[in-house]
Order: structure tokens, then sequence, then C-alpha cells
């Protein structure tokens, strides 16, 4: 499991943060089975950034499970490790 800071859209690269390709990038080449997207930017709204991870997953033949994470969110991490 990868939990990974996806702060800018896929067009945008800042010193210092990834964006949502760079981090499924990073989630596929260390064979992760589950990729959390956090730190995700203000700029985007729920509609994009859906859209977003879902044409990064496709256009990186994606296998792997991502998510973008909230506030808040909180999962059983064993159970993640059982599938």
């Amino acid at each position: 499991m990868l939990i990974h800071e996806a702060t800018f859209p896929n067009e945008m690269q800042e010193h210092g943060h990834s964006n949502i390709k760079m981090a499924i990038e990073f989630a596929m080449k260390i064979n992760a089975k589950h990729c959390y997207l956090t730190h995700i930017s203000s700029r985007f709204d729920t509609n994009e950034l859906e859209k977003q991870i879902k044409e990064t997953i496709i256009s990186l033949n994606c296998k792997i499970n991502v998510n973008a994470a909230s506030d808040l969110l909180c999962f059983d991490v064993h159970q993640l490790l059982e599938q």
C-alpha cells in the first residue's frame, strides 16, 4: 500500500510536489496493490479530480487500486493487506 501526495493536476509540476500521474507511476513502479492519493489541491473540484484519476489509470494501463483520500479518512490496514 502506498500513500502518496498528489497535490497538482497532471499538467502542473512544481518543485517538491507530485501530480496524479507521478504518484500512480511510482505506485506501479514499486508494485503497490493500493495507492491512496493525499494532499490534493483545493484547485480540484470533485468531478475534475475523478476524471483525471480515471484518465490517468487508463492511459497508464494501471491495474492497482487507486483512491483519493479525504480529510479524516479511516480504513483498516489489516483488511487491505489481506486483499
